[in-house]
């Protein structure tokens, strides 16, 4: 399970070893730039997938080191990333390359008390999919 929780920015900067990473690649397709996202924790590398069981898909992290090209315009690791808005340069959506219609998104899970990471359909709007990238804040000196 993909799960995050609230954090500040002091207690980012305190976290050793975890990172959220967006890997860009290079094509022609039109739908978006296509990206890739990585966690580093404890040293070891694990890639995002999108995981189908029959007709439901969800997120999943396994360890794999990053490819430097991912063939084809479909695969489980692919995202496109479109600006969430027209003309929007600060938030965006990633739509999933194996699904059309499919975008990451955020899901809260009360019973749990964590926000879960998720792959949703999606025909209109849907705030749970508008997400900001942005760097980690740098430590203080």
């Amino acid at each position: 399970m993909a799960a995050f929780e609230p954090m500040t920015d002091v207690e980012m900067e305190n976290e050793p070893g975890i990172s959220l990473n967006i890997h860009i690649y290079q094509d022609t397709n039109l739908r978006g730039l296509p990206v890739a996202f990585s966690v580093k924790w404890k040293g070891e590398t694990y890639i995002m997938q999108i995981v189908k069981d029959g007709s439901h898909m969800r997120v999943a992290f396994r360890p794999r080191d990053v490819p430097e090209f991912i063939p084809g315009e479909k695969s489980d690791m692919l995202f496109f990333k479109t600006p969430f808005s027209k003309g929007d340069r600060q938030f965006y959506r990633f739509e999933s390359s194996l699904e059309q219609g499919y975008f990451l998104a955020f899901e809260r899970n009360e019973r749990k008390s964590v926000t879960q990471l998720v792959i949703k359909r999606m025909d209109g709007i849907d705030e749970s999919t508008k997400l900001h990238t942005s760097p980690l804040p740098r430590k203080k000196m």
